[in-house]
């Protein structure tokens, strides 16, 4: 049963105030709708304690010192729907293991994350969103504007203290601002962001890429989608929270799979994708896919890419998929049919082993693909390693092909490197089309 306040056929403004509720009577939801009026107000001064879920619909929704909403099933769910939410310091939100979720209420209105407010926005800060406790907190939903995260002196990060999964919600971009300690960063287990439109400004949907030390975002498994805009993700997992060092993985987030960008403009810029990993392995668990450039970087000798076993990456349409991690093991599929995929070496000057008998090992200066890595690749071409002639020390180093290689999903096959290419003795190539760009020697 519900206990459901509704003031919506109420002339004028509405403020209800809320010092003690609960499911004594049987109840086992609470519902407060007020309608749209731009006063009405919902205040919470006590305790509002339900079995279930608890809604709330109003343009202002305030949370004083002593107010509480609290979900006890851990299945339940408190939806906050409005403009303008205040939860003050000592207050809570609790829902234990279930959902809270805030979206604004009238269509359109951005959301800011910060230590400053900022007019006609739903304006969450970091020491707000630590009143909540929920297992999945979402912000915002399809109607709602653009995210946006901006402060004063590191006061942009998010790091949700009591809730282990974020998702944000967008009919617009999100973006991380500026790229200082007044922009911002997400510092949480799980991080699943959806966005339906691009900035104008830089075509991105998804921009979180700060490289402030203070704020930069720290994720464990990240997943993603947009339907128009380029995603372009940075994450720095060297310290902290949530997991220190462990890297990135692409994975499953609160029903969100993998990192998609369906953008179909015709505007390369915005059917992209770009995932920089600066710390720790990235971890391929579930697919990515977009229908131009698609580029995945883990930064380091020490770290690695890894395509598990049954998840797919490529791309469709124009540009690159680009590998670039000193050491890269292709369990799962790579699927760019008639396209370029590229494999690079991430440290410049390290050395590169093909075909069959390169076997990866961490730490060694070598990035190694085997024949059986070669075996996942279906492309129009394939490239190893890289070069920049401009910049001699910006570039792979030498290639030796170390056994059997052949590509049996691609026509095409290429070398690029500023050091040497050399086969070993009794080591093959056997390809339609093969060709090199070397600075050394081709032996």
């Amino acid at each position: 049963t519900t206990l459901q306040i509704d003031t919506t056929g109420t002339a004028g403004n509405d403020t209800i105030t809320v010092t003690s509720a609960d499911n004594a009577h049987g109840n086992d939801n609470l519902v407060i709708d007020t309608g749209t009026e731009a006063a009405d107000t919902v205040t919470v001064n006590g305790a509002a304690t339900f079995q279930d879920d608890i809604t709330i619909t109003t343009p202002t929704v305030l949370l004083n010192a002593a107010g509480q909403l609290n979900s006890t099933s851990g299945t339940g769910t408190i939806g906050i729907e409005a403009d303008s939410v205040t939860l003050t310091a000592g207050s809570q939100t609790n829902a234990g293991a279930g959902r809270v979720e805030i979206d604004p209420l009238t269509a359109g209105t951005a959301i800011h994350f910060g230590n400053t407010t900022l007019a006609g926005e739903l304006n969450l800060s970091d020491p707000e969103i630590d009143t909540i406790t929920a297992g999945v907190l979402q912000v915002g939903d399809v109607t709602a504007g653009r995210i946006n995260f901006s402060g004063t002196t590191n006061g942009g990060l998010i790091s949700p203290a009591n809730a282990s999964t974020l998702h944000l919600i967008t009919g617009s971009f999100v973006t991380d601002g500026a790229n200082n300690n007044t922009g911002g960063g997400i510092r949480v287990a799980n991080l699943a962001i959806e966005a339906g439109g691009a900035n104008a400004g830089d075509d991105r949907a998804i921009r979180i890429n700060n490289t402030n030390n203070g704020v930069e975002t720290r994720v464990d498994t990240f997943a993603a989608s947009s339907s128009d805009g380029w995603i372009e993700f940075r994450e720095d997992n060297n310290a902290g929270t949530p997991t220190p060092g462990i890297g990135l993985t692409i994975g499953t987030v609160d029903g969100v799979v993998g990192v998609t960008n369906t953008s179909n403009t015709g505007d390369n810029n915005r059917e992209r994708i770009s995932i920089n990993v600066q710390q720790g392995d990235l971890i391929i668990a579930n697919d990515m896919s977009s229908r131009r450039d698609l580029f995945v970087r883990a930064l380091g000798n020490q770290n690695q890419i890894i395509l598990n076993a049954g998840a797919t990456i490529g791309h469709v349409e124009g540009g690159t998929l680009t590998l670039r991690a000193d050491n890269i093991d292709i369990e799962g599929t790579i699927n760019s049919p008639g396209r370029t995929v590229s494999l690079q070496p991430d440290d410049n000057g390290n050395q590169v082993h093909v075909g069959t008998g390169a076997v990866d090992v961490l730490n060694d200066d070598l990035l190694e693909i085997s024949q059986l890595e070669l075996d996942q690749i279906t492309a129009g071409t394939v490239l190893i390693g890289r070069h920049d002639f401009s910049v001699p020390i910006n570039a792979a180093g030498d290639i030796t092909v170390v056994g059997t290689t052949t590509l049996v999903n691609s026509n095409n096959l290429g070398f690029r490197t500023n050091g040497t290419v050399s086969q070993n003795v009794g080591a093959t190539i056997t390809e339609t089309n093969f060709g090199i760009i070397a600075r050394g020697d081709v032996t």
